[in-house]
Order: C-alpha cells, then sequence, then structure tokens
C-alpha cells in the first residue's frame, strides 16, 4: 500500500509524498486497530466511537493553525534556522493551544483532560505517582496493625 501510494504521488514531489504518507497511515491503521483489538474482543466501532472526537479536534486545530501562520507574514519569511525555530515554536503552541480548545469543546468540558492528568500522575515514579502513595498507605496500616 504505501509503495504504491508513493508511486502514485511521485508527480506532486514531496508533498505528494507526505500526502502518500499520511494516506497509507491512515489506510493501514483501521486493519492494525480490526487486529489488534481481537483477543480482547474489542472491535473497531468501539475504538473509532473512543478517538473520533480527538482526531476532528487535530484536523480542526491543524486546519485552523496553517491558516492563522500563513496569514503572519513575518513568520513565513523569516530566514535561517532562527525563523525555523520561531516558526516552529508558534506553530507548536498554536497547535496545542487550538486542540485543547477543540477537544474541550466535543467533550463538552475537562474531563479528558483531567484524565490524561490523572493518567500522567499515576505514571511518574515515585512520591508524585498516585499509586506510589496508596501503597505507601497500605503498607503503613499493616505496620501500625503488626505493632
Amino acid at each position: 500500500v504505501i509503495g504504491l501510494l508513493f508511486v502514485l504521488c511521485l508527480p506532486w514531489g514531496p508533498v505528494g509524498i507526505a500526502v502518500a504518507w499520511v494516506a497509507s497511515c491512515w489506510i493501514l491503521a483501521i486493519p492494525a486497530l480490526w487486529y489488534a483489538g481481537r483477543p480482547a474482543d474489542l472491535g473497531i466501532a468501539e475504538i473509532v466511537t473512543a478517538i473520533w472526537k480527538y482526531v476532528l479536534a487535530s484536523a480542526l486545530a491543524g486546519g485552523t493553525a496553517a491558516l492563522i501562520i500563513r496569514r503572519i507574514p513575518s513568520l513565513t519569511t523569516a530566514p535561517g534556522w532562527v525563523g525555523a525555530v520561531d516558526r516552529s515554536v508558534m506553530v507548536s503552541v498554536l497547535f496545542a493551544a487550538l486542540y485543547l480548545g477543540a477537544v474541550i469543546l466535543l467533550h463538552g468540558g475537562c474531563d479528558p483532560l483531567r484524565q490524561v492528568a490523572t493518567l500522567v500522575r499515576d505514571m511518574l515514579p515515585g512520591p508524585l505517582s498516585r499509586s506510589f502513595r496508596a501503597v505507601a498507605v497500605t503498607s503503613d496500616a499493616r505496620t501500625s496493625a503488626a505493632i
């Protein structure tokens, strides 16, 4: 699939190759998710239902960021590596803000952001992790009961 799309999109140069790459990722993602979900009896419909708002938020944020950045001449014409770094930082910050706003809008609140914050906190090592505190409290209770 990837090779065929690359060959078909070669006449459009680097933009064609980029489009071929993105298209191939999307074309191959659906069967990959279906196959990966089979052992857990997780169908593709459940996966799509869970992620469609995030995908839409990403597309909206990316398109809006591209439109906004094109309207700022100082960013599009800045020369050299300083201009490239400036563009990268500005586009990243703008995209992040637009994406978070779109996620909040599409979900009707900040619940997804709270879920991610909880997940990140649980993954942190040591005393910052909620699971570490739960284990510490449990072990303290057992130690107190044994004494």
